[in-house]
């Protein structure tokens, strides 16, 4: 499933998909949180294309125009308050990827007293749903909570995690509502499978992106910052999650297989902006794919001598099912993997008075 990555990450040390055909990725580094007077220089060269080349970088400061050396700009900022840095990259034929990145000014002691506070005006629901066998789901799941609870819960002020058999639409959008009327802003992890247009919860039952729109549409929704989701072809899901309030969301766009996961939930609590942040985690997938490929065949014998050495614990017994799995599906294929992002110019912090006017959404 979509816990997939708690050995994978450990076997490919956090590496993960390639992006979608055609459209390039614009990606901003350095430093977003700083003090007035700071300078920094930020670059764009990580930004990629992944059927060409990128032959243009330009920048924006709140809507102005940015000199830069090719890919880098120097910049500095002396007033405090959140400033919205722009990069457009442009391809080799003329296509045009964007990012709008949040830059925080403010002294230190404001900073930290702002993200104390900031903890109880968020809000996250996870939804952890194995749709393997009972026994194999339970351990997944249970391993699941074990690892996210406490790490969500330093950077939530209340987290919802729904595994089990209230891993059901009715209790997962309840949930999205009843925090949103608690919270300023409500994050969505989906770490369950899909299909086109169909999030799966337990006992095969599924949500479509029309019954995101009647649960949530004016009900909660538009307190949902983000949504990150592990769903196979989630991208045909991304719409209806816009439309009712996400400022930014991820799919899928064949198979997912989800080993950019760790990368992307550390860099997210850490504070990096969403758009960048997915679009670099996803570029790392290809590494993850070809390690995979490369060691599969030479780690068998290790990995089924640990296999016939581990205990009947649930943790034991989700690495089991990911090893065998690790080592039974042949040759990962890149090109399934490949994400559509949508949105993008926030962070953990970024609450909707700090966002400029959101563009019109089809």
């Amino acid at each position: 499933m979509r816990l997939i990555f708690l050995c994978l990450a450990l076997l490919s040390a956090g590496l993960l998909a390639e992006p979608e055909l055609g459209k390039p990725f614009a990606v901003l580094e350095g430093r977003f949180r700083l003090q007035p007077g700071s300078s920094v220089q930020v670059s764009a060269l990580s930004s990629f294309d992944t059927d060409g080349e990128i032959v243009s970088f330009s920048f924006t400061l709140n809507g102005q125009p940015v000199p830069s050396d090719g890919g880098v700009a120097e910049l500095r900022f002396d007033e405090p308050g959140v400033h919205f840095l722009g990069l457009t990259v442009t391809d080799n034929e003329g296509r045009t990827g964007e990012v709008l990145q949040p830059v925080f000014v403010e002294r230190r002691s404001a900073l930290l007293q702002r993200r104390l506070l900031s903890r109880e005006r968020r809000g996250a629901v996870m939804l952890l749903c194995e749709l393997q066998d009972a026994e194999t789901s339970e351990a997944i799941e249970s391993l699941g909570e074990e690892i996210f609870a406490p790490i969500m819960g330093m950077a939530y002020g209340e987290v919802e995690i729904l595994r089990g058999e209230r891993a059901v639409p009715e209790i997962f959008f309840e949930a999205i509502r009843e925090v949103a009327a608690r919270r300023d802003v409500v994050d969505i992890f989906l770490f369950a499978h899909g299909s086109p247009d169909h999030l799966w919860f337990k006992n095969r039952r599924s949500a479509t992106g029309e019954d995101i729109l009647t649960e949530l549409e004016g009900r909660g929704g538009e307190k949902v910052r983000m949504v990150y989701s592990t769903l196979c072809w989630g991208e045909t899901m991304n719409k209806a999650w816009r439309q009712v309030g996400a400022e930014a969301a991820s799919g899928a766009v064949d198979v997912h297989i989800p080993v950019e996961a760790p990368p992307f939930i550390l860099g997210w609590l850490a504070g990096q902006e969403y758009g960048s942040l997915t679009a670099r985690c996803f570029q790392l997938n290809r590494g993850a794919h070809d390690l995979r490929n490369q060691l599969a065949t030479s780690l068998e014998p290790a990995l089924r001598t640990l296999q016939d050495n581990l205990d009947q614990s649930d943790p034991a017994r989700a690495i089991d099912y990911y090893l065998d799995w690790f080592l039974r599906d042949g040759e990962w294929e890149i090109w399934k993997s490949t994400p559509l992002i949508e949105g993008g110019g926030v962070t953990i912090d970024t609450f909707p008075e700090d966002l400029p006017p959101a563009p019109p959404r089809p």
